[in-house]
């Protein structure tokens, strides 16, 4: 629930605390409201740029941020990485990637984990 900064002020200069939260599938994002703007940014997306993808296009319309493992709430810089949009529709649509599936998954090294999580995928 984001908590009004300014209260007492008109709607129109209202300012939210950021707020954190996820989607129904599982997506963790950020939210600031100010005025009239409202920006989103998910958490995938920060952690991509914490591993050194280049911020110009985690938020382009060319690349899309790619979870290695797919657990859209594991948000590592080490399990997510910033693809060109055809390269994710590829991954994410090939028959061994179990996107809602609703199996759990749980290895003790990265060596024992499946192997759509491999960043070589």
């Amino acid at each position: 629930m984001s908590v009004p900064l300014n209260q007492g002020s008109s709607d129109s200069r209202r300012t939210l605390a950021p707020d954190v939260s996820m989607t129904g599938l599982g997506y963790e994002y950020v939210r600031c409201q100010r005025a009239e703007n409202d920006n989103t940014v998910y958490v995938h997306q920060l952690c991509a740029i914490a591993g050194g993808a280049d911020p110009h296009d985690v938020f382009s319309h060319a690349y899309e941020v790619h979870h290695i493992c797919p657990v859209p709430w594991l948000n590592t810089p080490e399990n997510v990485e910033s693809v060109p949009i055809w390269e994710h529709r590829e991954k994410t649509l090939s028959d061994d990637y179990p996107v809602g599936s609703g199996e759990v998954y749980s290895f003790d090294s990265p060596d024992e984990a499946p192997g759509f999580c491999s960043p070589d995928r």
